[in-house]
């Protein structure tokens, strides 16, 4: 009999985490379901602990390839899934046993095209956790239009809505050739549901947290060189093309965008610069900050918001944003 999900998991170096994983999909109480996990070139001990469950129970599809990132992993994955839903399960995370038999049932029962639910922060060695809801409605089919107001409006204000603890129909997925974006790592999960949500007819929210999602307590990664975070954070304009999209846009919208996009992004891709890891010489990292105060998007943006903005140290800094910088190398 053919699976009802597809349970699509990307590993890489997740020996301390996967079997709870794997142990959690296996314990589910939904009757028919295949998880797919993929080994993206672990070098720890991933892939045997892989083999082993896969030795054990024949819903674990092994599938194992040389280092390609997630998005590639997820993509491989999704071209071999058989089910009629398709869901995503980070390997350092775990599900409740219901979590998709309930999920797969509010997708048959509301006939929905995605199925989401809460979610519960788990901060990794501390004991602590949080339990996150979001704004939708919950508990009741959710129209093109309620997806409009509140989920497409939601991402463009926090981007809440990862690809964790949700169940896709892969039917959606194929005929609107929604795939992860291959070649980056910054952000490729929201761009997947911005695509998702975009052509999701019908939603469904169950405000239950059935999926535990690992938050790590590891500094080192909020210090760590992001090379791409320009071209993610203002070089490419994602939130006000997908705005116009959605027909979203308008005038406050476009102010709230250039506001984060001058006090948060202009802000993070300069102290991205900084990070101990960034091998840059102090020319190059000069250059790089010449170019992003330059940049014409950053420009109307620092002088859109100086129009609207009312405090003095912000329109101070705005006014300074607004001038053009020499290039370091002349």
């Amino acid at each position: 009999m053919e699976p009802s999900i597809s349970i699509i998991i990307p590993v890489y170096n997740a020996e301390k985490y996967v079997s709870t994983c794997l142990d959690s999909v296996l314990a589910q109480t939904l009757p028919y379901l295949e998880a797919i996990v993929v080994d993206d070139g672990s070098r720890d001990s991933s892939r045997e602990i892989i083999k082993q469950y896969a030795a054990k129970d024949d819903r674990i599809v092994p599938v194992f390839q040389d280092n390609a990132g997630p998005s590639t992993a997820r993509n491989r994955a999704l071209k071999m899934a058989k089910g009629e839903f398709v869901a995503f399960l980070d390997s350092d995370d775990w599900v409740e046993p219901d979590a998709y038999k309930e999920m797969y049932n509010a997708a048959i029962d509301n006939n929905a095209d995605i199925v989401f639910t809460s979610l519960i922060w788990e901060y990794d060695g501390t004991g602590e956790n949080r339990i996150q809801h979001y704004s939708a409605p919950p508990n009741r089919p959710l129209t093109k239009e309620t997806i409009k107001d509140v989920i497409l409006t939601d991402f463009l204000y926090n981007g809440a809505y990862g690809q964790v603890c949700k169940l896709f129909r892969k039917s959606l997925l194929e005929e609107n050739g929604i795939t992860f974006p291959e070649g980056k790592s910054l952000g490729e999960d929201w761009l997947f549901n911005m695509e998702a949500f975009t052509y999701c007819n019908s939603a469904f929210y169950i405000d239950q947290p059935y999926y535990h999602y690992r938050k790590s307590n590891n500094t080192s990664l909020m210090r760590r060189y992001n090379p791409e975070l320009f071209d993610s954070y203002i070089n490419h304009n994602t939130l006000e093309k997908y705005s116009k999209r959605w027909g979203l846009y308008n005038e406050k919208v476009a102010i709230d965008l250039a506001r984060r996009k001058c006090f948060i992004a202009v802000n993070g891709c300069i102290q991205n610069e900084f990070k101990p890891d960034c091998k840059k010489s102090m020319r190059e990292k000069l250059q790089l900050i010449s170019n992003i105060v330059n940049h014409p998007d950053v420009q109307s943006a620092a002088h859109l918001s100086l129009q609207h903005e009312r405090h003095l140290q912000k329109k101070i800094y705005l006014m300074m944003l607004k001038q053009k910088w020499r290039d370091p190398n002349k």
